[in-house]
Order: C-alpha cells, then structure tokens, then sequence
C-alpha cells in the first residue's frame, strides 16, 4: 500500500501512512483475540482461562505465520470457506427467524423497524448526529477490502487477482448489508444486551413491559454483546447460540491470523530499502534487521513477532483492572485510531490513483510511442467494472474518507459527554501522520528536505517509477514472474566490482524509487535494461564479467569485459548471482506461492550484508 504514495504522491508521507496502517493491523491483531475471547463470555469463563487464551493465542498465531507461506495459504483458503459459510448459514438463519421458525413461534417480521430512524438521547441528541456517527462505524466494518494488495506478493501468477479485485468491493457490501439488515431486523434496538459506544448509557426504556422483555441477561442466562446471539436467546433457542458463539470466536481467531500476516508484511515492507555498514547506528541496524527473512520458510520472523508483540499486553488490560472505565477507555482509544489510520491509507490511494490518472494521461503520447510495452496502462478490459467513471470515483473516494475522518468521526463529539477518548480517538492518527510526514522532511539529507510531493514532468522519472513498481509484482518483466526464482548469498567482495561502488549500488538494489537520481535523469534517452550480471570465477577481478548499459552513461567499466544487454525494455538492476542462481530484481515480490517461493531475500554474510527484497502490487 505503501508504493503507491511514495510513488506518485510524496516518498515521506508514504512512510508516515505506511507506519499508522502497519499499526492498524497491530492494534486489529489485538482486538480480535479481545473480541474472541469476550464471546467466551456466553459460557460464563473466568478470568485465569482469559488470561490463558489472551497469552496463547498470540504464540500459536505467530508461529503458523512463520511457516512457509503456502501452509498459511492453506490454512486461509479453508478458514475462508468455512468462514463464508458461517456468514450465509447465519443469514440465512435470521430470515427464518424472523419469519416465526423459533421455539416460540414468535413472528417479528418488521416489528423493529415501526420507530423508524430515532436514536439514544444519552449519545445523540438528533436523529441527524445519530447517523453521522453511524457512518464510522459502518465504514470501519469494511476495513480489510484492500488486503488483495497485500496477498497479491504472493501469487504465482498475480494476473488471477483481477477477477477478484474488480468484484471484492461489491460482494462485501451486499453481505454486509445483509447481514446487518438481518441482525437489526430481529433485535430491538434499545435491548440492554446491546453493547454500549464508548462507554456511554444505552437508551431507556420507559414502558415497563418492554423493560422487562429487553433488560439485561442476568445469571443464568448467558452474557453476550453479539446482535445475533441476542435474538436467538430472546426467541427460546439454547443449544444454537451456543455453537453460534463457537463459529463466531473460531472467526475472529482467524481474522487475527491475517491481521498478524498483514502486519508483518507491511513493517517488512517498509524496512526492507534500509542498508547498513559499519558505521550504521542501532537503530538503523535494528531497523533493517526486522526486514531479515528466514531462509527456509521464506517468512519474515522479526517483522512477526514485533507485529504480534507490539500490542500483546492490550487484552490484559480488562482483566487488571476489571470494570475500570479509564483503562477500558485506553483500549477503546487505541483500537480506534487503528480504523482511523486504515481509512487515511484509503485516502492516500485515492489521491495516488488521482495523481497517477493525470500523470499517465500527461504522458500518454510518450507511452504510447513505446508499443506494447505499456499499452496495459490503457486496456480497457483492465480495471473495475465502474473504470469508465475513473478519476471521477478516486475524487469522490478521497472526499468522502476525508469527510469520515474530519466530520463524522467527530460527530460523536457534539453531546459534550466522554470528550477526551472520543477526541483521542478521532484526532491522534491525522496528527500522527503529519507529525511523522514533517519530521521526515527535516530530517532528509538530501535535496528533497523541504519539498512536498514529487514532480513526474520528466517521462524518464515517470517511467522509472511505473516500472519500479511492476517489478515488485512482475519481477525484471512480466513474464520472470512465472518462473522458478531462486535466492543466494550476495557477499560483500562482490559488490566492489560494481562500477557505483559498494553504498550506491545497494542504495539502487534496495529503493530506485524513494532515492536520489536527479542525476540519473540526465542521461540520454534509453530503452534497454540496466542488467547487471556477475559470473563467479576462483579469486581473480579479471575474471569477472560485468554486463550493463549503465556504461553508456559513465563511461567504460573497470577492468571489465561488457556486453550490450539484448533486451528491448528497461528495468531495474538484474544481478546474476553466483553459483547458477538468480535476483531477478532489486524489488522483486516479497511474498511467494508455489514456483515463486516466498519473501526474496539475499541472505546476510559476514559483512552484515542483506538486502532485502520486496514491495507491493503496480
């Protein structure tokens, strides 16, 4: 997700959105296993095996990241079905319910809907506000509709995605609008079972009858929050609630297993252009090793367990200190500015695709005099089933996320009560980016200090960075991403034949777009690769040959013997590594199924050497 702004918006407020989403799935890792363990509630479980659960699940859900990626594969690919099915049965068994199929044949039919749109008067104080802070929260159930981005670093053939990419937005929506619908249809929406928004009091019931009917569950009836579990109690059902509330925590376990997996690839992501020497910091050195991929399973296990780690002590919050509101207010807070900060990374795609929308049609007659080469810029069986409209909807899209964050996210605010967590809640994540974005700014050492947004005038720079990105998916070009890639230690007396020398070139191995090539862009006009191939001999410089069209441009290699690279496009470096084996790409796909294998990663060696591979979906 992080790519996208850094490419065609500013590099510095992609690390700042990267950062806050990278959280998001933190925090949502957290949540889940809270949310999982809370539904044991219905079964009346103590605190001690809370405790058990909030301490073991993090553990065991780290531990199947770290396995290669297509067991996690698999392990999704079932989960999600079973899932799937779970929502439909669930549906399914709301509409029968009411229709009167219940142990006592009561028929609620529409009878929930008759108040109309009314609302809390302890939380709003018009029916207005009421939907203003409804919209947020109907917003944050869709978080996770762009994780395609993410799982596409692991297909073997990303082209697959297209199909579900145009149409995962649309079935979203109308499973969630039918589930929702079903849920509201059976429970009465003053029902004190129901769980409160931020701690504040649930509506009053003032007719006694009704009061009786919709009060709390007490001893022995089970204690539940969930909508669904609600109604089927209320309608004489035992035993189903019951293997509901099962499938429900089974759900949200395994929704953490792919918040965890998401985390993780994002910090990977995000630190995996980040080189070192002997004389980086701590810092510096502790930042790149986050980006370190385990050799066997391909999986990144320091981005896991930071990931899994960061928030690990959020779900022990309740159970020190039982019905504090303060600490359960710092929870809410925290898990709030984490749905904040996903809909700020939609903005910021938004904007992206606007930018790249003015900057490809700004460049169309350039892109186009190159043939095929881009020509999918502009295939119009490429995209959405709504394209035509495009950038009309990337507009809308980023007015409305920001309407989410600066308006209705706030109307929560206007009944004065619990001002501080709902202030904390709807402010800290846009503060946070900007302060990060700005920070990184004046910390730049470089000519970029205090420039904000990048310029893609220059078709060189454009192009460069249209192909950076396709090599994160299509590593070298479209076609190397079916085939078998495979990783070997690079070392450090490599690196010293290479004609930039030893930072530069891993600079240019790590990140071609988020560095400094203004002087690159001088160069005469070219469309061949820059392809750098070293082939190992025993011990001497001489026998080394390096092959680049990079010479063109600096002058005659040292001591080498070059060949023109036949290839008719440009890409980003290709190294030839020794010992028959092959990098494909400085950014070539972190994450792998099948033939591709798994996170890229050209292993550490004695020098402290690791350049990380990876990136995200052109």
């Amino acid at each position: 997700m992080v790519e996208y702004v850094k490419t065609f918006v500013d590099e510095d407020l992609g690390i700042a959105v990267g950062i806050m989403y990278w959280y998001t799935y933190c925090v949502t890792f957290s949540a889940l296993i809270i949310s999982a363990t809370d539904l044991t509630d219905y079964w009346g479980i103590g605190d001690l095996f809370k405790a058990l659960i909030y301490a073991l699940v993090p553990i065991v859900l780290m531990i199947i990241s770290a396995f290669p990626v297509e067991v996690f594969g698999w392990i999704e690919f079932i989960g999600g079905i079973v899932k799937l099915a779970m929502v439909v049965g669930t549906i399914v068994l709301m509409f029968l319910v009411n229709g009167g199929v219940n142990p006592e044949n009561d028929t609620i039919g529409t009878r929930y809907f008759t108040d109309g749109i009314t609302h809390n008067n302890h939380v709003a104080s018009t029916s207005y506000q009421a939907v203003f802070e409804a919209i947020p929260l109907a917003t944050f159930a869709y978080i996770g509709v762009e994780l395609l981005t993410t799982t596409a670093f692991e297909a073997l053939d990303p082209d697959e995605l297209r199909l579900p990419a145009a149409n995962v937005g649309w079935f979203s929506t109308v499973l969630y609008a039918l589930a929702t619908g079903s849920f509201v249809a059976n429970v009465f929406w003053k029902d004190q079972n129901l769980p409160a928004l931020f701690q504040q009091t649930l509506a009053t019931i003032t007719d006694p009858q009704a009061k009786i009917r919709f009060d709390e569950f007490v001893y022995p009836q089970p204690e539940t929050h969930a909508a669904p579990l609600i109604a089927l109690h209320r309608v004489g059902y035992r035993f189903l609630p019951s293997f509901l509330n099962g499938c429900f925590i089974y759900s949200a376990l395994s929704c953490a297993n792919t918040a965890l997996y998401v985390a993780s690839r994002q910090l990977y992501g995000m630190t995996r252009t980040i080189t070192v020497d002997n004389e980086s910091g701590i810092i510096r050195r502790g930042l790149h090793w986050m980006s370190t991929v385990h050799p066997t399973a391909m999986a990144p296990w320091p981005a896991i367990a930071i990931s899994g780690l960061l928030l690990c002590w959020l779900p022990f919050i309740k159970i020190h200190g039982g019905n504090d509101r303060y600490l359960q207010d710092v929870q809410d807070a925290l898990i709030a500015i984490g749905s904040v900060s996903c809909i700020l990374m939609w903005c910021s795609q938004c904007i992206a695709y606007i930018l790249f929308f003015h900057w490809r049609e700004y460049h169309q007659q350039a892109l186009q005099n190159l043939g095929s080469r881009w020509e999918k810029l502009f295939d119009s069986k490429k995209g959405g089933h709504l394209k035509i409209f495009q950038p009309l909807f990337g507009y809308l899209g980023g007015a409305c996320t920001l309407l989410i964050i600066f308006f209705f996210n706030t109307a929560s605010l206007w009944n004065g009560d619990r001002i501080s967590v709902k202030a904390v809640s709807a402010f800290v994540s846009p503060c946070l980016v900007l302060t990060i974005w700005i920070v990184k700014k004046l910390t730049r050492r470089d000519d970029g200090r205090f420039k904000f947004f990048v310029n893609l005038a220059d078709f060189h720079r454009f192009e460069d960075r249209l192909q950076s990105l396709d090599d994160l998916i299509y590593p070298g070009d479209g076609a190397s991403s079916k085939h078998d890639l495979n990783m070997s230690p690079i070392h450090e007396e490599h690196l010293k034949f290479l004609p930039n020398g030893r930072n530069n070139t891993l600079q240019q191995l790590h990140d071609d777009v988020g560095s400094n090539q203004d002087a690159y862009y001088e160069r005469p006009q070219s469309f061949n690769r820059t392809d750098i191939t070293l082939v190992p001999s025993h011990s001497t410089r001489e026998d080394y040959t390096a092959q680049s069209s990079y010479y063109q441009h600096v002058g005659s290699a040292p001591n080498t013997d070059i060949e023109q690279d036949p290839m008719p496009v440009r890409s980003s470096q290709q190294m030839a590594i020794p010992h028959s084996h092959r990098y494909n790409s400085p950014m070539l796909s972190p994450l792998s199924l099948s033939s591709r294998g798994g996170l890229g990663n050209i292993s550490e060696t004695d020098a402290g050497l690791d350049a990380s591979a990876g990136g995200r979906a052109y």
